[in-house]
């Protein structure tokens, strides 16, 4: 049985929340609050712990893995008709973070490279990744987290400290409360993400720890997402960071370490980069390892390069160009991750309730039957 540590699960939940949120983020928030965008995202504390809540009843009440505990709790024929949707859901996921990477680099690196150039050498990359297996990517995640968090926290606190003004956050609390509602709810398809617990959880050293390591992941996330979003308000102030499509990279552009040396943003992609790997390999494994338990199959590897080819076919068609993709970013992927990553498992969680006996419990539950015979 694959074994990961505590530690390397932490990794791979930050890694799955932080990297893609790092540059949307704070242009979501800003965008509807300006200058008070970083209370939303304090506030992404309240959805962040309903969804742990939530994510960690479903853990302690499974007795196996996801997809395997979609059937377990809603049935055969139910289970398995919503198992091969999320094989659906995760291949679109790839695409999508394999597209807005591409489109990333394409706008601020490498412009006039074809698209296709971009997405064939990170499949190839991907595909070498999901075949080395589980354990080396749960380290290769412990790598990614390492270097990517500090380096994030300590190129937003050099901008701060050479371009920023308190006087941008001011005044602060004077927001449209609808608008802030709804920055908080646009922060809860983020932490969402969190969902990927509900199979990883089951190979960490420690599956009672799960709870502690999602509130960990989740408060890291926070401080970056904080951090990065004060940061640019302050840098930009409550305005100019809604019209730019990436507030966070424009930002990194302006650092410069003892007034001559500059341009180190190429560091920053190489580091992001690294984060956006760690992002769609496991999204991409998951609807490998789906696929390999709804279908019974012997092995998740192969299925990497079998479906490389609908992978990169995918990206290309999400959308014609970067603005058509930050259409699909605000609008389709929070519908489609809040049905798969909350209202799923909220259903999955109000079937666990209504059952007789906690789910997990054979064993007490053929007790209780017995001792009501005897009765």
């Amino acid at each position: 049985m694959v074994r990961i540590s505590n530690f390397q699960l932490y990794c791979i939940l930050i890694v799955f929340l932080t990297p893609l949120a790092f540059l949307q983020t704070p242009q979501i928030l800003t965008a509807l609050l300006q200058q008070n965008g970083w209370m939303a995202a304090v506030m992404t504390i309240i959805p962040g712990y309903m969804m742990i809540f939530v994510f960690n009843h479903i853990l302690r009440k499974s007795q196996n893995p996801f997809p395997q505990l979609i059937t377990e709790h809603l049935g055969t024929f139910l289970g398995k008709g919503i198992g091969f949707l999320y094989i659906l859901f995760f291949v679109f996921l790839t695409s999508y973070t394999l597209r807005f990477f591409t489109d990333f680099i394409e706008t601020n690196v490498l412009p006039g490279t074809p698209i296709s150039i971009h997405i064939g050498v990170l499949i190839l990359a991907l595909v070498i990744g999901i075949k080395s297996g589980i354990g080396s990517l749960a380290r290769l995640h412990e790598i990614i987290a390492i270097i990517g968090v500090p380096f994030a926290v300590i190129m937003v606190g050099i901008i701060v400290g050479q371009q920023g003004s308190v006087e941008k956050l001011l005044p602060l609390g004077h927001l449209d409360y609808q608008d802030f509602a709804l920055a908080i709810g646009g922060t809860m398809f983020v932490v969402c993400k969190l969902f990927i617990i509900l199979t990883f959880g089951f190979w960490c050293e420690d599956k009672s720890k799960a709870f502690s390591i999602m509130a960990k992941a989740l408060w890291t996330y926070i401080i970056v997402i904080v951090f990065t979003t004060l940061a640019i308000i302050m840098t930009f102030g409550g305005i100019i960071p809604s019209v730019l499509i990436f507030p966070t990279f424009s930002m990194i552009t302006l650092v410069n370490i003892g007034d001559f040396i500059q341009n180190i943003d190429i560091i920053f992609i190489g580091v992001w980069i690294l984060g956006i790997y760690g992002v769609t390999v496991i999204s991409w494994f998951m609807a490998c390892y789906c696929t390999q338990v709804l279908l019974n199959l012997h092995d998740y590897k192969f299925l990497a390069a079998a479906s490389s080819l609908v992978i990169g076919i995918v990206s290309i068609l999400i959308s014609a160009n970067i603005l058509e993709l930050l259409v699909v970013t605000r609008i389709l992927m929070p519908v489609i991750q809040g049905l798969f990553f909350i209202i799923i498992p909220l259903l999955i969680l109000l079937a666990i309730l209504l059952k007789s006996y906690p789910a997990g419990n054979p064993v007490l539950n053929k007790q209780n039957n017995q001792r009501g015979n005897t009765a």
